[in-house]
């Protein structure tokens, strides 16, 4: 317990340390005003509203917007910019009394789009009005640079394609720019999807996807194919009472809630019966949403009711959290309220990870007037570090990440990350620090988990 106690120190004692060198170096970086024309404004591809939703030409342009926007928030320099555009000087110490946002250069992007409503400043908008109102609310939005480039109903168009994504990881992806569907679809749950022509149920990790895209031999995508899910009955049926199913046929979705999505392409929502070679039970339905543990085969069979014999088909399936490469996934959140020289602050902090990402966040926040405000501080510091597995070739990594911000810190969050490949899981554990300077003083605390999971 004492080793314990010691290594903790030391832990918080490497991060103040750090925190006071890096802050105060970043603050040596004062914004010019050729500094206030972002970059955005001349590296963004070319972006169109459509139908209240933001318009790609290609997979490729939405791919670098997302990293671009991630990129330019978490630089000082731009940041600082974004906000002596938005009117706000973070080089003086005069304190503000409204929120006003925590990601500037999204808000100037969103601001940029007529029409356009995103799911953060949906979000954003609802925490402040919160907060200056008096509340307590959490105030850390997650994956905020994805919800700047999807609307209120998660969506965007990307191509001739219009995606909708859920909180449980699945994707719906409409082919051939149907509004008809999508006007069908887009309150609809995740659940009561069923595959039709012009639409595809899939998930975030895109290992299925090679239906609808071409990829590069770095797994990126390259451009759309044509996709058509109506299917010859007639070559799956033979002259006997058993018959085959095409295995291509039979789609596995596998979902963050530690569920899969079974669906038989083409058979539309009738019964079918789906069983597994290491389970006793059977489930009927199409499509159905089941546990997934561990790897084995799965069969599906479809009555005489519905085809003129009874026909079988069987496709391999293999968990991402089975014991070979533990798949984790999770978000956890603390949170710190503390009196510092005659000042009272309140830290709110995450570690997560999430969708091929790791990382932390502070958001920090004084008490004034009887509200959680922005004020000045001399520096705030977030990082993360700790070692993971790499889940398609199990191999451990490790990583980390860090932000600083110096004297005058206008802000009310920061974040840190570090990225490897769609799918990682945590092993050995993930360690964050988050800090913030008032007056001199440096306070707050840090998270160590073995191991996040959903």
């Amino acid at each position: 317990m004492n080793r314990l106690k010691f290594l903790f120190a030391a832990f918080v004692v490497a991060v103040l340390t750090l925190g006071v060198y890096s802050c105060a170096k970043d603050n040596d970086r004062i914004p010019t005003q050729k500094d206030t024309t972002l970059q955005w404004r001349s590296t963004m591809p070319e972006i169109s509203t459509i139908n209240g939703m933001l318009n790609f030409g290609s997979y490729q342009d939405f791919e670098s917007t997302l990293d671009l926007l991630k990129s330019q928030e978490q630089d000082t320099l731009i940041l600082k910019s974004a906000y002596l555009e938005l009117g706000v000087n973070l080089d003086e110490d005069d304190e503000i009394t409204e929120n006003l946002t925590d990601y500037p250069v999204c808000r100037l992007f969103e601001d940029n789009h007529v029409g356009y409503l995103s799911q953060r400043r949906y979000e954003e908008n609802l925490i402040n009005e919160d907060l200056n109102a008096g509340g307590d609310t959490w105030a850390i939005i997650e994956d905020p640079y994805f919800k700047t480039l999807v609307n209120t109903y998660n969506t965007v168009k990307i191509g001739s394609r219009i995606f909708k994504y859920f909180d449980n990881g699945g994707v719906a992806i409409i082919l051939n720019n149907n509004w008809e569907l999508y006007d069908s679809l887009k309150t609809t749950t995740y659940e009561t999807l069923v595959s039709q022509q012009d639409l595809f149920v899939t998930n975030w990790d895109k290992k299925n996807w090679t239906s609808i895209y071409t990829f590069t031999q770095d797994n990126k995508i390259d451009g759309e194919k044509e996709f058509d899910l109506e299917f010859e009955d007639e070559e799956d049926v033979q002259e006997h009472p058993a018959c085959k199913l095409d295995t291509n046929r039979i789609n596995i979705v596998h979902l963050d809630d530690g569920t899969m999505r079974l669906e038989l392409l083409g058979h539309g929502p009738n019964n079918a019966s789906w069983s597994f070679s290491n389970k006793i039970e059977t489930y009927e339905g199409n499509p159905v949403i089941v546990p997934c543990d561990g790897s084995g085969r799965i069969c599906v069979t479809i009555p005489v009711d519905f085809w003129p014999f009874i026909c079988v088909g069987c496709k391999h399936y293999e968990c991402p959290n089975s014991e070979t490469c533990a798949l984790a996934l999770g978000r956890i959140n603390r949170e710190l309220i503390r009196t510092i020289n005659g000042q009272t602050w309140r830290i709110q902090a995450s570690l997560w990870l999430n969708r091929g990402e790791i990382g932390c966040s502070n958001s920090y926040r004084r008490r004034r007037f009887g509200i959680w405000v922005p004020a000045s501080n001399d520096g705030v510091r977030t990082d993360v570090r700790g070692t993971y597995y790499r889940t398609n070739d199990c191999l451990v990594t490790f990583g980390s990440a860090s932000k600083s911000l110096g004297k005058g810190t206008y802000p009310t969050s920061i974040s840190a990350t570090f990225n490897d490949i769609p799918e990682i899981g945590v092993n050995g554990g993930l360690t964050s620090g988050h800090t913030v300077n008032v007056k001199g003083t440096w306070f707050g605390f840090g998270i160590t988990v073995p191991r996040l999971e959903l």
